[in-house]
């Protein structure tokens, strides 16, 4: 797993508002990564669609260029990568990943779980399988 400048970006603001997940991604062996000069002309593409924004486009392009997975909660974003052909996983496959590495514990996946429902106002179904692995 790999996450964008973009993402890296996000993980800080998270910080910011004192949540402690993203000190465990940044610890994890999740690298880092830019976008390269010939993904530019893709990624510039992707963002003339009105469905994705920044982040979604940088990691879109790179997971196409690279033949990579492009992981996301956004159901527009799942949509955009079916249509491009990336491949791509949604919410519920992420955290069933966070919890499988043991990034963070269960008390901490209950807790992300209710934040991600209660800020973005979804419902992430069948959740209870990944709090049970």
């Amino acid at each position: 797993m790999v996450i964008t400048t973009s993402v890296y970006n996000e993980l800080l603001k998270a910080k910011e508002y004192g949540f402690d997940f993203p000190d465990r991604i940044m610890q994890s062996n999740i690298e880092l990564i830019n976008i390269e000069r010939d993904e530019l002309g893709i990624f510039e593409d992707f963002m003339q669609d009105y469905r994705i924004h920044l982040g979604e486009a940088e990691g879109i392009a790179i997971a196409k260029c690279r033949n990579g997975v492009f992981l996301t909660n956004d159901a527009k974003a799942v949509e955009f990568c079916k249509e491009k052909s990336v491949k791509v996983l949604n919410l519920k496959d992420i955290l069933r990943r966070i919890a499988a590495e043991k990034i963070i514990d269960k008390a901490e996946m209950v807790k992300l779980v209710r934040d991600i429902e209660d800020k973005d106002r979804t419902f992430i179904a069948g959740i209870n399988e990944v709090l049970e692995e």
